[in-house]
């Protein structure tokens, strides 16, 4: 997995390219699932996609820091495997500005996928000059392919990451069948598989 950070316009882009692709992923299984909550989700994603669409860049400026000031702005965006077979997401972005009057629109949104269930959360968009978002998805399937998602963006830089692989499972979770291996494969698809390649991605 890979963490991208997209910065001015061309961040901008990338990152709504990447929404869209989330926008698609939840589209097809929201068709799958076909409840009012599957629909929800694709309209949460698509009001997101919307408002980072209009959303004016802002480049920061030589007027955003003054000598004994402090402002500070945190990106962070992880998802990955968690613990056996699950897959989880973060995202936050934390503004802290008492130099001047500038502000930041910030937003967070995350989401995890196993088959047909999903599980999504957004925070934002916050404007001020103190202010945090932070969204968390977590799910857990024993046969089922995995994915997930964060994303968090502010008025200039936006960070985003993908995630197919889910937890690794040792011996003993979930029934522990699995191992010893040889060199190079271990059980990070679940007892279930036996033992894989430790770079292959679990189906």
């Amino acid at each position: 997995m890979e963490e991208f950070v997209g910065v001015g316009e061309p961040g901008k882009l990338h990152g709504l390219a990447s929404l869209y692709a989330a926008e698609e992923h939840l589209a097809i299984a929201a068709e799958a699932e076909g409840t009012e909550e599957a629909k929800a989700r694709l309209t949460e994603i698509r009001a997101i996609i919307v408002d980072m669409e209009n959303r004016e860049i802002v480049a920061p400026s030589d007027e955003d820091l003054a000598f004994r000031c402090n402002a500070s702005l945190t990106h962070f965006a992880l998802a990955s495997g968690a613990a056996c077979n699950s897959v989880k997401a973060d995202a936050s972005v934390i503004y802290s500005n008492a130099c001047n009057a500038i502000t930041e629109t910030i937003q967070t949104y995350t989401y995890a996928t196993c088959g047909v269930v999903t599980t999504t959360h957004s925070c934002g968009p916050e404007t001020g000059l103190s202010v945090g978002c932070g969204s968390h998805s977590y799910l857990t399937s024993a046969t089922d392919s995995c994915q997930s998602y964060a994303y968090a963006a502010s008025n200039y830089y936006s960070t985003w990451q993908l995630n197919n692989t889910k937890g690794y499972c040792g011996p003993g979770d979930g029934g522990g069948t699995c191992g010893p291996c040889q060199s190079n494969y271990d059980c990070h698809c679940g007892d279930f598989e036996g033992c894989v390649p430790r770079n292959q991605l679990c189906n």
